[in-house]
């Protein structure tokens, strides 16, 4: 197996997010591809905390990512737990797509949820500035996306379960879950032994008996009616879409860093965002400050051009408005506690965001 070489300019990208992350205090772990990881043309593939998905978000943003459309071409949705995060280096223009998660759920059609997530998260490992999975979590959340997402083990995967398989704890989280999919007349351990044998063909049958489709190919080989007219269309649109979207959506404000946030660090105001809403042309900010330093923001605000009206400051910017609603503890139940549990918004000490209860 012959490995283009990781492009400078995507990994200086990604060890820009990733100190990013972990300075903001985000949980993040690489799902997969640690030895093709800032290859050109690869996504990165990532686990998020879903509590900490705003901070995640605010931390991209800042390096200027933009956000794919939750819709696809053939006009599905995708889950609210699905995201995916371009970002570019301004320098070469080289792009690299953050392909990122909150939930761990397996399958093509009718999707499984595992429950996988958070035991993932709290054994994550640091691998020179790279959040990764425990071996064994590797091995496994590894062999259920290519069996059950899918359909086959290609050449890179089948090494990446090679390198880990000899290190895998049992019995596990992601055994027993693996082992409840699996057809009487199969097993965990058998999964095992065939990774060991390097027998990507029988892993794939593994998989279509697992989803109940027959036989599989192990491999993997091109849908049927993949070529011909059609396809080159649907490529057309796509490249037609992947060209003009991104200056849309930040024409129209939809990555757009509220100056409030500038303020805030800037007049060191104990400033906690409750909440962030980025639509086309509008930016709503929910702001908590202690009582004692409001008079000290309005000062800041009103210097910078934002109008009170209405219990909100307005602020008329370059890619429409920004609106900002000032509480303090005694407007917010468990006021004092939030400011605790934040975390810092990306860049900043003083300017945190408040993290989701659950999620």
């Amino acid at each position: 197996m012959t490995l283009t070489a990781p492009a400078p300019e995507v990994e200086r990208l990604l060890a820009s997010v990733f100190d990013g992350l972990d300075r903001a205090g985000v949980r993040w772990v690489l799902l997969r591809g640690r030895s093709t990881l800032g290859v050109p043309g690869g996504d990165v593939d990532l686990l998020v905390d879903g509590r900490h998905l705003d901070s995640f978000e605010d931390v991209v943003l800042e390096r200027g990512a933009f956000v794919l459309p939750s819709f696809r071409l053939d006009r599905r949705r995708r889950p609210s737990w699905h995201r995916f995060y371009v970002l570019t280096d301004p320098a070469s223009g080289v792009s690299v797509k953050l392909d990122v998660v909150t939930r761990l759920v397996y399958g093509r059609g009718r999707q499984v949820p595992s429950g996988l997530e958070t035991g993932c998260l709290e054994r994550r490992v640091d691998d020179g500035g790279v959040q990764v999975l425990d071996p064994t979590d590797a091995f496994w959340t590894v062999l259920l996306h290519c069996l059950l997402d899918k359909g086959k083990v290609n050449e890179p995967r089948a090494a990446d379960l090679a390198a880990v398989v000899d290190r895998v704890r049992r019995p596990s989280e992601g055994e027993e879950f693996f082992q409840s999919l699996c057809p009487e007349s199969d097993t965990a351990e058998q999964a095992l032994t065939l990774v060991r044998r390097g027998d990507r063909a029988a892993l794939g049958e593994l998989g279509a008996r697992m989803l109940g489709t027959g036989t599989g190919t192990g491999t993997g080989s091109a849908p049927a009616g993949s070529g011909g007219s059609g396809a080159a269309s649907s490529s057309a649109v796509r490249r037609l879409a992947e060209a003009t979207y991104p200056v849309l959506w930040r024409r129209v404000g939809l990555g757009v860093v509220p100056r409030v946030l500038d303020l805030v660090e800037d007049g060191s105001v104990e400033g906690t965002v409750l909440s962030l809403r980025r639509r086309p042309a509008l930016c709503d900010v929910l702001l908590l400050t202690p009582a004692e330093q409001r008079d000290r923001l309005a000062a800041l605000l009103r210097a910078d051009r934002y109008v009170p009206a209405g219990g909100r400051w307005h602020r008329l910017t370059g890619h429409g408005l920004e609106r900002v609603r000032l509480v303090d503890h005694n407007d917010v139940a468990g006021g004092d506690s939030v400011r605790t549990s934040s975390l810092p918004v990306a860049g900043r000490t003083t300017c945190r965001r408040a993290v989701p209860v659950g999620g």
